[in-house]
């Protein structure tokens, strides 16, 4: 049915762009760039479908939840290798496990209950996907702001230094 394949459209596209900003990610040794990236076209994603769910354009509809899976399952599998770049190694499955945890709070409990809670307030959902657009611009100002910068090995002539990456 239509709706299922709408609702599956957003986690298969997801998979895919958890493949390829991972990769390119792991072969840049860049990662708060593909973050904020991910994070700014995630945002536009619901800000293109609060517009065209008002104007009842499902095939768009259609694309800009794909985008959004590829924008938001990329941003968690680069977020992922910055936690390991960050933290000891001793602490690496402590950190994603709190990275994973917070992101279920937050994506599967707070967002859903905000959409719901505005949709019923105003009767539509387009508000709600724009204060999720505002939410997400707002992360997109925490990463920049509170996260470590990458620690990248560079190999050169036998020996590994470390370099910074910086945004």
């Amino acid at each position: 049915s239509a709706a299922g394949f709408t609702s599956a459209i957003f986690p298969l596209v997801g998979i895919l762009g958890s493949l390829f900003l991972g990769t390119i990610s792991d072969k840049l040794l860049i990662r708060k760039k593909f973050i904020v990236l991910a994070k700014v076209g995630l945002a536009l994603s619901f800000i293109g479908i609060s517009y065209f769910y008002v104007q009842n354009n499902y095939m768009m509809l259609a694309v800009l939840l794909a985008l959004a899976g590829f924008f938001a399952y990329g941003a968690s599998s680069v977020t992922y290798a910055l936690v390991a770049d960050t933290v000891s190694d001793k602490e690496i499955g402590l950190a994603n496990g709190l990275v994973i945890g917070i992101g279920m709070i937050v994506g599967g409990t707070i967002v859903p209950l905000l959409i719901g809670g505005v949709k019923d307030f105003l009767s539509s959902y387009t508000l709600g996907f724009i204060v999720i657009a505002g939410y997400l611009l707002a992360f997109l100002i925490a990463i920049l702001v509170l996260a470590k910068d990458v620690r990248s090995a560079n190999v050169s002539n036998g020996e590994v230094t470390e370099e910074v990456e910086t945004i």
